[in-house]
């Protein structure tokens, strides 16, 4: 039972003005595939595509991040041994990213610590909203009364999102969960 569903942004004018003056930044940051998925959405829309990246650094935070950009004729210039926000900020320590303009487009609900700590590097980081992650509306009620029925014997979540939304499903029955085992990535 899916329990967040990526919703891409409609067009705003602070995203479209980000992908129309690519050339204003050093460095993309990206943190997931829904956010090179969005993003790319809105650039194919801007009739844009991978030359519009010329001369600017990409990082990814994980493989699969970095699949997705190759996927789109981008080469990944930074990928951390440790895919994680802190593991992307611990490497680029190594680098002089002092004075270096970052865009970091991410969720409507991700955290502000990725950019914080790249500003703390001396960069300045220009954060924009890709997409966003909202409660799913299909199979909600089927999903829940399976769950209270004891009928679901494993929950993985994928992210604090899927933790959020379940949590927020199941309200006061919450108890329910405890008869599955339950996993987390």
């Amino acid at each position: 039972m899916p329990t967040i569903e990526i919703q891409t942004i409609p067009s705003t004018e602070e995203l479209d003005q980000s992908i129309l003056n690519l050339e204003n930044y050093q460095w993309i940051v990206f943190t997931s595939v829904n956010g090179v998925a969005s993003f790319f959405h809105q650039v194919y829309a801007l009739s844009r595509d991978a030359r519009s990246f010329k001369g600017i650094k990409i990082g990814a935070i994980g493989p699969a991040t970095a699949k997705a950009l190759a996927e789109r004729g981008l080469h990944t210039d930074y990928l951390p041994q440790i895919h994680t926000s802190q593991g992307f900020v611990s490497g680029l320590k190594d680098q002089d990213v002092s004075g270096c303009r970052f865009l970091l487009p991410r969720a409507d609900i991700a955290p502000k610590e990725l950019a914080d700590e790249i500003t703390k590097l001396g960069a300045e980081v220009h954060e924009i909203i890709a997409y966003k992650t909202v409660p799913p509306n299909e199979a909600i009620s089927q999903g829940k009364q399976m769950l209270l029925a004891g009928e679901i014997d494993i929950i993985t979540f994928t992210s604090s999102s899927t933790v959020t939304n379940l949590l927020s499903l199941t309200g006061d029955e919450q108890p329910a969960i405890k008869k599955a085992i339950v996993a987390c990535i």
